[in-house]
């Protein structure tokens, strides 16, 4: 991902106060791992979901998409690559 043209303090912030609280209250039952990688000189970011299978990526999805959280995600970062490693559910493809 390359962060959008908003300061990184603003990106950091978000990640802080309000992306990972709300991870947090979903209180997906099949997330092992939530992490964000940020190199602030090349103006890009990694965030690494890890969850047990295709359904645990299907719950977040949907409990996510279209939240005023991932709205704000989605104008603070220009995706560039997804990369999904294992099965994934039907509906997602």
């Amino acid at each position: 991902m390359y962060l959008s043209e908003e300061d990184t303090e603003v990106i950091k912030k978000f990640i802080r106060e309000e992306q990972i609280p709300f991870i947090d209250e979903l209180n997906l039952s099949k997330i092992k791992r939530f992490e964000w990688f940020l190199d602030e000189d090349e103006k890009k970011g990694t965030l690494i979901e890890v969850f047990d299978d295709g359904d645990g990526f299907a719950e977040a999805a949907g409990k996510v998409m279209g939240t005023p959280v991932n709205l704000k995600f989605q104008a603070l970062f220009n995706i560039n690559q997804i990369t999904v490693l294992g099965t994934v559910n039907e509906e997602l493809k």
